[in-house]
């Protein structure tokens, strides 16, 4: 979506808290085995692992009082379209209730307004 949509929109992933971390609630299968961030830069330092799996666009981190993940729900992943301050698609709480095909629909119908 980046490639296709990035003449468009600007995108940015904001790394949140861990959901699963090891020494938290975590459960077998996880890809990735980490301990729950105790400081930023622990927090920052997960940010090649997203690098790893080829996330292309910008990445922030949510500071260690966690204020992005508690104003956008964003725990365990979340995915926003925000024009101009305002929240114009917000989608479901993922992995199981968001819909990248839904978020494709949005960004398309938007895309195709502003050409």
């Amino acid at each position: 979506m980046v490639e296709k949509f990035s003449h468009c929109v600007d995108f940015l992933v904001v790394y949140i808290e861990e959901a699963h971390p090891v020494d938290g609630w975590h459960f077998r299968g996880n890809k990735y085995h980490v301990n729950g961030s105790t400081k930023l830069e622990e927090r920052a330092a997960r940010t090649s692992l997203l690098k790893a799996e080829n996330v292309t666009c910008p990445m922030v981190i949510d500071d260690m009082s966690n204020n992005a993940n508690r104003k956008y729900s964003a725990l365990p992943e979340r995915l926003y379209v925000i024009l101009d301050g305002i929240i114009e698609y917000a989608g479901g709480s993922g992995p199981m209730s968001y819909s990248l095909p839904e978020l494709e629909q949005w960004l398309n119908s938007y895309c195709s307004q502003r050409n």
